[in-house]
């Protein structure tokens, strides 16, 4: 991608570089809070990602970035296996966010872009997921958030 980089793109892309820096900040700050880590968390792993998807990603015009649905199934799946250890929760969850990201990258070469379908398959998996898995008195449901023994620790 950077070989065929026109030198007349850069006044744009900073541009857009900012205004999606203006956005993401708080953006990827309140998806690590979803996912029951710090929000500094975020701002960790965010511009790395970036960087590298700009680097080696197949498309000039794809959006990549975080997402409630990622930070709500992230929990859902983590919070179990970490068995209330933050530090435990923090491995789990980064270890998670490499392979996805490799596996990602791997994909973007040989894999279209996924259907309508899909994307509504996963953003209503993670809604109901949500709904049976809420805070007590959220919804009615008696359970706890996934990520919640490590948000009290935390806490």
């Amino acid at each position: 991608m950077l070989r065929r980089y026109q030198r007349a793109w850069l006044r744009g892309d900073l541009i857009a570089g900012v205004t999606v820096a203006a956005y993401l900040v708080p953006q990827v700050m309140a998806y690590a809070t979803v996912a029951g880590l710090d929000p500094v968390a975020g701002l960790w792993a965010a511009p790395p990602a970036l960087v590298v998807y700009a680097m080696l990603g197949s498309s000039r015009s794809l959006s990549v970035g975080p997402g409630a649905t990622t930070a709500l199934m992230t929990a859902t799946a983590m919070g179990p296996l970490a068995a209330g250890d933050p530090a435990r929760y923090a491995v789990l969850t980064a270890t998670l966010a490499l392979l996805v990201g490799a596996m990602s990258l791997a994909a973007s070469t040989h894999v279209p872009h996924p259907s309508r379908r899909s994307v509504w398959g996963q953003l209503i998996g993670a809604r109901l997921a949500r709904a049976f898995r809420s805070p007590p008195g959220l919804a009615g449901s008696p359970q706890e958030s996934p990520a919640a023994p490590c948000c009290r620790i935390r806490r």
